[in-house]
């Protein structure tokens, strides 16, 4: 093993040695009207140490940053509700952002009042309206969109206890990819009927994208594409289920993207608990940064190189070059073997074997994840991960990460 790769998650008193996420108190205020309004917050220091020899352009680096995040939650006696994020941001010690590495633009401050804010009214009996900057959390986080804002408006309608249909309206100027994420600077238009339910012990949704993207405005054609999704999560057999398929079609892609998910989780007894996990890829689709089956695999991470499907456009071969991107005509396949002890109530234990095929099966990243959680007190809890990474690409070193954080609620 040529060179080593350090990632260390740092906290306020131990600054590039130990994280810490710190959330305030939540508080509730009624008013003489009826209304309840919630007001909560959360706190983070984090920091990163990276070594990595040749194959990464960051060879040495150490990053720092904060986050801040207040909000309001308040719902009135006829059922409406309105919900207000803001989350502050700054980070100024290696001068490189580092916040999930999703903010882009270097260090320095930054308030992001979009972080969430939206209203839901009832319309009429059994069905509701929701607009504003929303969380996409609809399926499993193997979708493109899951887990960032969505500006949009939502019409829901209950048709019974286990069954709900919904039209959801997104358009923004500046958006591009599946379901809301931002970043473009088109007329983007998406209209998604959608429909989720429950049968037994399984969740259900399926939803269906018309997307038009404008590009007069910068000098393109205009496109129209299809994005059709399906999840199923749940109890089957005493197994714990997720699975998803999400596929795409029309005049931005070259071949159909189509990703395939599947995991299941089974409790041996009331200590061992072992499973297995499928992810496949084909013709160019990416999961969101927050699909994460292991320390390696998802940028939400701090110890995340690539996210599912997405380029390994740091890593270098031989002559220095660039390796090619994991996308195009490519399939990538992920297994995932996890295998979780509980130790006590409040410790446990963890391991992961895992296979990624890029490249069409010619490379490939073997990694093994061992983890241990534990919850010191009520409000404490401690995570850490070793993951040991064995890539096949020529002139790649293998990578060892180390990560631990403490979170702390108040």
């Amino acid at each position: 093993m040529k060179a080593l790769r350090f990632s260390v998650a740092a906290a306020a008193a131990l600054a590039l040695a130990l994280p810490a996420s710190v959330s305030a108190a939540e508080n509730s205020v009624v008013a003489n009207s009826g209304t309840q309004i919630k007001f909560f917050g959360d706190a983070r220091l984090r920091g990163t140490i990276n070594s990595m020899g040749d194959s990464f352009v960051d060879d040495e680096t150490a990053k720092f940053d904060t986050r801040l995040r207040f909000g309001m939650h308040a719902k009135t006696e006829s059922g409406v509700e309105a919900y207000y994020r803001l989350r502050i941001f700054n980070t100024d010690v290696s001068g490189e952002n580092f916040d999930d590495r999703a903010d882009k633009g270097g260090s320095g401050l930054g308030i992001h009042p979009e972080e969430g804010a939206w209203v839901k009214a009832p319309l009429m009996e059994n069905a509701t309206l929701q607009f504003g900057m929303v969380v996409d959390d609809w399926g499993t986080s193997f979708s493109p969109g899951y887990g960032y804002n969505v500006p949009l408006a939502d019409m829901s309608y209950t048709l019974s206890d286990d069954m709900t249909i919904g039209l959801e309206i997104v358009k923004n100027e500046e958006r591009k990819g599946a379901f809301g994420v931002m970043g473009g600077e088109n007329d983007h238009t998406t209209i998604t009927p959608w429909i989720a339910g429950k049968s037994g012990d399984l969740n259900y949704g399926v939803r269906f994208s018309l997307e038009n993207d404008n590009n007069a405005t910068t000098g393109g054609s205009d496109t129209s594409d299809t994005h059709i999704a399906a999840f199923v999560t749940g109890k089957v057999n005493g197994i714990d289920l997720a699975a998803e398929l999400h596929t795409m079609s029309g005049d931005s892609y070259d071949d159909d993207p189509m990703g395939i998910f599947v995991q299941g989780l089974m409790p041996l007894d009331d200590q061992l608990t072992v499973g297995a996990a499928l992810a496949v890829t084909m013709n160019g689709y990416e999961s969101s940064k927050y699909f994460a089956p292991t320390a390696l695999i998802g940028t939400v991470n701090p110890t995340g190189i690539v996210d599912f499907g997405g380029d390994f456009k740091d890593w270098k071969d031989d002559d220095g070059d660039k390796m090619p991107s994991t996308t195009g005509d490519g399939t990538d396949m992920a297994i995932v073997i996890p295998v979780i002890y509980k130790m006590s109530d409040t410790m446990s234990i963890d391991a992961k074997l895992a296979h990624l095929t890029v490249l069409d099966g010619d490379e490939s990243l073997t990694e093994l994840d061992l983890g241990v959680s534990a919850r010191l007190s009520q409000d404490v809890s401690y995570r850490a991960v070793m993951a040991y990474g064995m890539p096949s690409m020529s002139g790649e070193d293998d990578i060892l990460t180390l990560h631990h954080a403490i979170s702390v609620r108040f």
